[in-house]
């Protein structure tokens, strides 16, 4: 786990940046994609309330999240080792969700193509 490096300033620095961009592969706003490598490093906790800059308290944000992430209604948490908590759902609109998503792979694959379906489960315990 990667936690221990600090930059001094707001800048993260390239080594910090290299770090983030290791753990994060791509940007941490809510289901993004974009690569971390053409994000910003955003501190959680701005540097000017004090926020560190640290692995702890920022990472990679495209500039679209990074911008949304500044709206005073919007609240992000971090975990002390630097991860993300996990994210819960109302598994009624999840199937939903899913249920969407295949209808539209397999109604927009040309023909001869193939849809692949992977799941896995979890067992991370929801908050008390």
């Amino acid at each position: 786990m990667i936690t221990g490096f600090e930059a001094k300033g707001n800048d993260p620095g390239v080594k910090l940046r290299h770090l983030s961009q290791i753990r994060h592969a791509t940007c941490t706003g809510p289901v993004c994609r974009r690569p971390s490598t053409q994000a910003d490093f955003e501190h959680n906790i701005p540097y000017e309330a004090g926020g560190r800059t640290c692995m702890g308290n920022g990472g990679p944000k495209c500039r679209h999240d990074h911008r949304l992430k500044q709206h005073p209604r919007w609240n992000v948490e971090q975990l002390p080792d630097g991860g993300l908590p996990p994210a819960l759902a109302d598994p009624d609109r999840l199937t939903q969700v899913l249920m969407n998503l295949v209808r539209n792979a397999v109604t927009y694959t040309p023909e001869g193509g193939l849809v692949s379906i992977e799941a896995a489960l979890d067992p991370v315990q929801p908050p008390d």
